[in-house]
Order: C-alpha cells, then sequence, then structure tokens
C-alpha cells in the first residue's frame, strides 16, 4: 500500500513538473513575439505577426503621429507606418522598421467552447505572465467579433496574446470592460489573420487619428443600439429580476463599453447601483443618462429617489415634479408623499 501511494506521489509530482514546464515554454514563445509600444513613455502593447509587423488596439496607438516598438531583445525599432485598420474591432497592423522579429503563429482552426487557454497579462514588476482559463463563448455582433474567456484574473491592458496549449495565438486583449470580473474578452485571430493580405499600402502613422476619433464616437458593435447591447441588457435586466444586483451591473457595464452614448444603459446600470445603495454611483449613471436623453423621466424620477437617499429633499422633489410633468404617473406618488406639493 505504501508503495502504491508512493507511486502516486512520484506520478503527480512529474506530471505538475512538466505541467510548470510546459507553461514556461510558452510563457517563453509568448514573450519572443510581444512587443511594447512608445511613444513618449511606454503606451501600451502589441504582438508581431510577421517579421515586420505588429498587430495592437488602435485605441492604444491611433492618437500619436510618432511611435516605436520595443521587442525582447532590448532594442527599439520605429513604427514606419500601418498597413490596414479596423476600427469595428479596434485593431491595426503596424509596419516597423525591422524584419527579424520573430512572429508568433496563430490559430488556424476552429475554436471550442470549453477549450484551455492561456491569458498574457502583466504582473507588479512589468513582466509577462500566464494565467490558465476557459473558452467561454464566441460572440459575433456582426461586424464585431469577441472571443469571452473566464479566468481567474482579468486583463488589466490590451493588445496582449490569448493563447492555445500549443502556444498559437487564438486573439489579442482588449482593455476589460467590467471591474472585479472573471470574464475576458479578446479579438479572434482569424480577424488579424484575413487582413494579413492587405499590406502593401503603407499610411503613415498620423492618418490612424481619424480611425481613433471614430473609435471613440461609435459602438464596437454597429451604429445604433445593436444586436449586441440589447444581448447585454437582457443579461442585465435578467439579473435584475434575480436580485443578482452586482451580476447585472457586469452587464451593463459591458452594453457601455459596447456603446457609451446608450442612455438605457447608464440607467440600468444606475438602478442596479442604488438597489445595492450604491447611491453616489447611482446618480452619476442618472446624470450620464439624463445628459444624453434629457427627457428621461423615469431616470429623473429614480435620480429623485438616490437625491433623497443622500439627503438632497429640494433635489428630489425637483426631480418627481420633472418626471411627472414629462409623463412618468408614478412620480407623483412619492411627490404626494415626500414633498410639498403647493411649493412645487
Amino acid at each position: 500500500m505504501k508503495r502504491s501511494i508512493l507511486f502516486i506521489l512520484i506520478i503527480s509530482i512529474i506530471s505538475l513538473s512538466a505541467y510548470s514546464q510546459t507553461k514556461e515554454n510558452l510563457l517563453a514563445k509568448v514573450a519572443q513575439s510581444v512587443g511594447f509600444l512608445k511613444a513618449d513613455l511606454i503606451i501600451g502593447n502589441g504582438v508581431c505577426i510577421a517579421p515586420n509587423m505588429v498587430v495592437c488596439p488602435i485605441s492604444t496607438i491611433g492618437k500619436y503621429s510618432y511611435g516605436q516598438v520595443k521587442l525582447q531583445n532590448g532594442k527599439l525599432y520605429k513604427i514606419i507606418g500601418f498597413v490596414f485598420a479596423d476600427t469595428d474591432n479596434d485593431f491595426a497592423l503596424l509596419k516597423i522598421d525591422y524584419d527579424s522579429a520573430i512572429p508568433m503563429k496563430m490559430a488556424t482552426y476552429e475554436l471550442k467552447i470549453g477549450q484551455k487557454v492561456f491569458l498574457t497579462s502583466k504582473n507588479e514588476n512589468g513582466k509577462l505572465a500566464l494565467t490558465e482559463g476557459r473558452l467561454n463563448d464566441l460572440k459575433d455582433f456582426g461586424a464585431v467579433k469577441l472571443i469571452e474567456v473566464t479566468a481567474s484574473k482579468q486583463f488589466q491592458t490590451g493588445g496582449l496574446p490569448v493563447i492555445d496549449s500549443l502556444g498559437n495565438m487564438i486573439g489579442i486583449s482588449v482593455v476589460p470592460p467590467i471591474v472585479d470580473s472573471s470574464l475576458n474578452f479578446s479579438t479572434p485571430s482569424y480577424l488579424i489573420k484575413k487582413s494579413e493580405g492587405k499590406t502593401d499600402n503603407v499610411k503613415k502613422l498620423e492618418n490612424l487619428q481619424p480611425f481613433w476619433e471614430n473609435l471613440k464616437r461609435i459602438s464596437f458593435a454597429s451604429r445604433h443600439k445593436s444586436k449586441a447591447v440589447s444581448e447585454f441588457l437582457d443579461l442585465g435586466v435578467m439579473k435584475l429580476n434575480q436580485k443578482d444586483y452586482k451580476g447585472a451591473i457586469e452587464k451593463f457595464n459591458m452594453a457601455i463599453r459596447i456603446s457609451p452614448a446608450d442612455a438605457d444603459s447608464y440607467a440600468f446600470r444606475g438602478q442596479a447601483k442604488s438597489l445595492l445603495m450604491m447611491y453616489k454611483d447611482a446618480l452619476a449613471d442618472f446624470n450620464k443618462a439624463l445628459e444624453l436623453e434629457p427627457d428621461y423621466a423615469e431616470v429623473l424620477d429614480m435620480r429623485g429617489v438616490c437625491k433623497a437617499e443622500l439627503g438632497d429633499q429640494k433635489g428630489a422633489c425637483e426631480d418627481w415634479k420633472q418626471s411627472y410633468i414629462d409623463g412618468y404617473n408614478p412620480a407623483f406618488k412619492l411627490l404626494e408623499k415626500f414633498c410639498d406639493i403647493d411649493n412645487h
């Protein structure tokens, strides 16, 4: 019996060692292809996908007219310009003044829900690290495609690779839309790979600025309340009905990430925050919703509740009155109960 236990322990140790070694090998493979983008300072990350080509988020590099890439050999190489930009999916292909970079191989097979993947992140010392995760979903929002991964950690920066167990890149990370969550999102590699052939015409880096400005204005999914926004709003409302208010906030965060000018997303998120008694945060969301849609009577009603909870009785009564005037009849009950109607 003792021999059997000893044998099992030895096998376990060997297995763990092999796993650790595999992870180290994967990290080494990732590290040789990751570059750090620099303007005046280090501004973000990118991944070499060809000996003279780096892919990175437009949101990282788009506002700069000059840039460099620091590769793992420690040297800086000038960014000559960009050859392709996809505003919907937020990535650009940059041509660099170097033709011996070590490219990362991109996965060509069909991704499977549940498969093991590894997220690349930076630790406190700025060094690269890998975190194991599972491919949770493949989001298809029309123009926008996203890979959803569940892991114990969350991306803190964009432009870093997500890889499979063989070290093939399946996507690059996007900036996290959800705080304190196990969900991570990345732009799939096959979109990047499809753009590889469009690399003949090199444009000046400063010409990326209109793409960057456009990226700030438009939804990640479409120019209107898209399928993506509707899906996350529906999921958030479902969480609200289940009284999972933190879960609801995560879904509304994602809707805002996709479409930052959608008033409903702020209204619902404010409602979830108010139910968690996060009244100051809720007030900020209601203010934003009303900035986007000034006649949003239901939001005026909810903002009035927040103001009352924060001790601003006068402001609350003004909001309930305006909400009622704008056609939201339930506001009258609060107005009647807590306010001097004759003076309002």
